[in-house]
């Protein structure tokens, strides 16, 4: 009895270091993501003072309801082609752009291109297939010319995108990958996380605490162990006998399925020469 009395006391202090725990890993909520200032560069000049703000306009409505960045630039003429290279330097020179779908249009005559990346959270949401699929759906605009009419586009597919979740062919970081990039969530953002998660969770860990150590409390009278009454079932106090007979057994096997490999730098993706990983793939026309 003593034993028990002394076991007991141990428990409100379990229970208090578990609700500790419980805050350190707690869920994270999830802060919104801050958009950006501009979300379209026309450095191109090509259109109009009001098609690009009604770009502008909704990227920003877009971007606000699925919680990220959506931007495009429309160049004349990327140095050495390298459209690839041109987009991940952008998002490394922005680094609030935080979870981001980035589009460039290259509309130079000599080769007209369009390129599309995913950041973040966004480069499991704009995985490579799905932004071949994105690229299908504005190809006739683009290629005819009409390229406000194909922009306009961009925002809506992301958004259906957002809506379905990550895409199954989602891309894997290699071991090379993880040496090199920078996850997503910046430090700075992951400590400010931390700290808004502890001072959400702290009154509720603290509340279920105390009442939790009050039941304890209450009963840390212990409990009267000693008579065998407390080990019989005294309703019955006859044995059944029983037997097992062996009679056969029974294997079954199945083909292990054959290992495959989603994802993967070859279509586009990547990481930039900052340390960001993405998503990626284009196409001229």
């Amino acid at each position: 009895m003593k034993i028990w009395r002394k076991k007991q006391g141990f428990f409100p202090l379990f229970f208090l270091f578990f609700c500790f725990l419980s805050v350190l890993w707690a869920p994270q909520p999830c802060l919104a993501q801050e958009q950006a200032e501009q979300h379209v560069y026309d450095d191109a000049g090509y259109f109009k003072k009001k098609e690009e703000n009604q770009l502008e306009d909704l990227c920003l409505a877009y971007g606000e309801e699925i919680d990220a960045n959506i931007v495009m630039l429309i160049e004349d003429g990327v140095e050495n082609k390298a459209w690839k290279q041109f987009l991940e330097d952008f998002y490394d020179a922005h680094e609030t752009l935080g979870d981001c779908a980035l589009l460039l249009l290259d509309i130079n005559e000599e080769e007209r291109r369009i390129e599309i990346q995913g950041y973040g959270e966004m480069e499991y949401i704009i995985t490579d297939t799905r932004i071949d699929t994105i690229i299908d759906a504005m190809i006739d605009n683009l290629s005819s010319g009409e390229y406000y009419s194909a922009l306009i586009q961009f925002p809506t597919l992301v958004k259906r995108y957002h809506d379905m979740g990550a895409g199954s062919d989602a891309r894997t970081h290699t071991g090379h990958d993880n040496e090199i990039y920078n996850p997503y969530y910046y430090e700075k953002e992951k400590e400010n996380k931390i700290v808004h998660s502890c001072m959400l969770a702290l009154p509720a860990a603290l509340l279920i605490g105390g009442i939790g150590t009050g039941i304890f409390v209450y009963n840390s009278g212990g409990k009267m162990t000693s008579t065998y009454h407390n080990y019989m079932d005294e309703s019955r106090q006859s044995l059944i006998g029983r037997y097992d007979r062996y009679t056969h057994t029974t294997r079954s096997e199945r083909r292990k399925p054959q290992e495959t490999h989603s994802g993967g730098g070859g279509h586009g993706g990547g990481v930039s020469s900052g340390g960001s990983s993405h998503s990626g793939g284009g196409r001229s026309f």
